[in-house]
């Protein structure tokens, strides 16, 4: 491929890249937002709260859920935050300065990083949260 087909090509994977991410996000806050909603109202309706056993794990189970929504916040946040430094830095940099493209390089990796870790730790969270739930509607009905 020449120069131009590989720009062209990238600036195509980059675009899909954005858009997926972007999905993942929104379908991840609709999950916890829905699952918090969800699990808040069949608790309601089908066991007494009071009466229930093991409500630790009822109020872990919620308090998870609803840390994962905040994670999902936050690396929105973040997310923004992290595109206007690298808009920042390639407005300032010199065509062809490899050092330059070095730092811009490292400034995407290390954000890069920051969101993986923020999108595994909502995963984990909403999936011990959803899970401690299931557990503690098995240990109360009846």
């Amino acid at each position: 491929m020449t120069k131009d087909e590989l720009k062209d090509y990238r600036k195509i994977l980059e675009k899909e890249y954005s858009e997926k991410d972007l999905e993942i996000e929104t379908t991840l806050s609709y999950i916890s937002i829905g699952a918090l909603g969800f699990f808040i109202t069949i608790n309601d309706k089908f066991l007494k709260i009071q009466d229930a056993k093991f409500a630790l794990i009822l109020v872990l189970s919620l308090t998870l859920i609803f840390v994962s929504f905040v994670l999902i916040l936050i690396r929105k946040s973040k997310t923004i935050r992290h595109d206007f430094d690298m808009i920042t830095m390639i407005d300032k940099m010199e065509p062809d300065s490899e050092s330059q493209d070095k730092e811009l390089l490292n400034l995407w990796d290390q954000g890069h990083k920051t969101l993986t870790q923020l999108r595994t730790y909502t995963y984990i969270s909403l999936a011990v949260g959803i899970g401690l739930q299931i557990i503690f509607l098995l240990l109360n009905i009846k």
